[in-house]
């Protein structure tokens, strides 16, 4: 077992090096707005795409911003009709356009798969839904080798019963080439779908097991023929969110589990190889719900984006990385006093994180969330402590006995396309930085506990919040309190630089660093190798 304190630093750094920018932002309007998938495009700009509830024709709809490399909107646009309309997905494609992959209740009397394709501009090119009498939907989309797309979700129009896998190919002009259902007489859906190196696809999803969910996988040839299917999973809840083959031709899933961790809806972190042979299973967990969203192959290991909660017991945003052995090497957090979560993550050119998701309701509603750190997942605006536990568990594979079916052609429709202004971008932070060297670094990254086998120390929520700072501001001269005997002292200038340290051994201690310049410094304190406060100090 390993245990790391989950921090977020929000502060300014400079050091010499080439800049780079970290940011949080909020966009939406008076209503719901979320997050659900981005993107790097031409010129360092970002695509998101997400839900709306404040503009558009309808109840909700689908939501596509284009941000420059600082997070400033260029456009917004959004796309349906008259009910509720919901993106799931988005991926650029070949011609600089986009794909999105959703469903919609305005265009039939059920619910359908819907996909758009727009032109670089973010207008319409063509846009469909499929599906029969029931409810169906698409939850991800990929472009293809030819220039047609896949799309995976769920139907309930067609197959074995209940909901089933929905396997769908398209031509480039969205007419359909073949579609395949899989799953048994229980529920099954997908929530993902990879291009495989051998041109078929692989899809991730959950499928119910004597009466619980289990993590579900597909391997298709490119005709989306069965090549083989595996559930995994333990006595309860689990459920697969995201999946993709890896360079070594393994394959990698992320998803939650309420069977093993701490039970209360974990990260979920497996590993099989190309038959479907399980490698390795792992939760990553805090006392709380967590949720793990969306998993991309970095260089060295797999970087899975999500939940946590937090001390306080909201929700924050966050990323894990991981070794090819799915050993915990980062976890970072963020988020503010509301629920945050990370929908998905991408790593930029300069080998930082684009984080999207969901922020908790800070101007009266939740809105689509970005945060851009630098390379070392760092944002450098805000903090948080949190104790993640990295688990090895024992899941159970099993064989499905599931079917394939075909499924009903599509219908063209014409979404109603907004162009508005009305959107609101709030910037939570803003920092144009320099690179941090290793040196500096080490004083703000969250401290690793490696302990084997022993139970995670974590910091109460009061012993952290009785530290109180006055004044800051300061002019060189000030207070702390709430300290416990023991605790640890570091004051760092800008560089990384060591100005101040002393053990405190009272409750009330009164530090003074008048002698040095003005400017911005960072303070650090820690009892018993557990990181307690830390954050910034203007010194005026």
């Amino acid at each position: 077992m390993k245990t790391v304190l989950l921090t977020t630093i929000f502060c300014s750094i400079f050091c010499f090096g080439k800049a780079q920018i970290s940011f949080e932002k909020t966009f939406g309007g008076n209503y719901n707005d979320e997050g659900i998938a981005s993107f790097p495009s031409t010129g360092g700009t970002i695509i998101i795409a997400g839900n709306t509830k404040s503009f558009g024709a309808g109840a909700g709809d689908i939501y596509l911003l284009k941000l420059n490399a600082q997070g400033d909107t260029l456009w917004t646009r959004t796309y349906g009709g008259e009910n509720d309309d919901v993106a799931m997905a988005v991926q650029q494609t070949a011609d600089g356009g986009f794909i999105i992959a959703g469903y919609s209740n305005s265009f039939s009397a059920s619910q359908d798969a819907y996909t758009i394709r727009t032109d670089a501009n973010g207008s319409v090119v063509w846009s469909k839904t499929f599906g029969g009498s029931g409810d169906d939907a698409a939850y991800n989309v990929k472009e293809t080798s030819t220039g047609g797309f896949i799309i995976a979700g769920y139907t309930q129009s067609a197959g074995a019963g209940g909901k089933d896998v929905y396997l769908l190919s398209l031509d480039p002009e969205g007419n359909a080439d073949w579609s395949k259902t899989y799953g048994s007489s229980d529920d099954e859906q997908a929530n993902s779908v990879a291009l495989t190196a051998d041109g078929g696809y692989f899809i991730t999803g959950t499928a119910i097991v004597d009466g619980n969910p289990d993590v579900y996988i597909v391997k298709t040839d490119s005709s989306g023929t069965k090549v083989w299917s595996e559930t995994i999973g333990g006595a309860a809840a689990e459920e697969g969110k995201s999946g993709i083959q890896t360079t070594d031709g393994s394959y990698v899933i992320t998803g939650n589990s309420n069977s093993f961790g701490h039970g209360s809806n974990d990260i979920y972190l497996i590993k099989t190889d190309a038959a479907g042979t399980l490698v390795f299973s792992k939760t990553f967990s805090t006392e709380g719900a967590d949720a793990g969203n969306e998993v991309k192959e970095v260089t060295g290991g797999y970087l899975i984006a999500g939940s946590i909660t937090n001390a306080q017991g909201n929700t924050d945003a966050c990323i894990i990385g991981t070794d090819t052995a799915g050993t915990m090497l980062m976890a970072r957090s963020f988020g503010d006093i509301g629920d945050e979560s990370a929908n998905d993550v991408f790593v930029t050119s300069a080998g930082g994180y684009v984080i999207t998701g969901t922020a908790g309701i800070v101007a009266g509603s939740p809105d689509v969330y970005l945060v851009k750190t630098n390379t070392d997942g760092i944002t450098t605006c805000s903090e948080k402590m949190t104790m993640v536990t990295e688990a090895d568990v024992i899941s159970v594979v099993s064989t499905v006995a599931d079917n394939t079916a075909p499924m009903p052609a599509a219908v063209l429709y014409n979404p109603i396309v907004s162009i508005h202004s009305g959107c609101v971008s709030v910037t939570r932070c803003y920092i144009n930085a320099g690179v941090l060297n290793t040196d500096t670094l080490a004083s703000f990254l969250p401290m690793k506990l490696d302990v084997e086998n022993a139970t995670p120390r974590s910091v109460t929520t009061t012993a952290a919040s009785a530290i109180v700072f006055y004044p800051n501001p300061t002019t060189g001269q000030f207070n702390i309190s709430g300290l416990q005997p023991g605790t640890k002292m570091e004051i760092f200038d800008v560089t990384g630089k060591l100005v101040y340290q002393s053990v405190c051994n009272n409750e009330l201690e009164s530090i003074d660093i008048t002698k040095e310049a003005k400017g911005l410094y960072f303070y650090r304190i820690t009892g018993a190798d557990v990181l307690l406060k830390s954050g910034k100090i203007v010194k005026e």
